[in-house]
């Protein structure tokens, strides 16, 4: 299925919700995730696609302002 940019929450908005609620972030760390997360049939559709895939997540650290 195709992603709907419309209604995907981003790193964008965990920082805006953040910050209207009296959170300051101080640090953004890239946590890397074992590539055997995705299937090699996922990785053949993506290739097919010419789409990239990253394995990782974002964690944010905040503290009160």
């Amino acid at each position: 299925s195709k992603e709907k940019t419309d209604t995907s929450i981003t790193i964008f908005d965990y920082h805006r919700l953040l910050s209207q609620t009296g959170w300051e972030t101080t640090h953004r760390i890239e946590c890397p995730l074992s590539t055997e997360r995705l299937s090699g049939n996922e990785v053949q559709k993506m290739q097919d696609k010419r789409i990239l895939g990253t394995v990782g997540r974002t964690l944010l650290i905040a503290k009160r302002s």
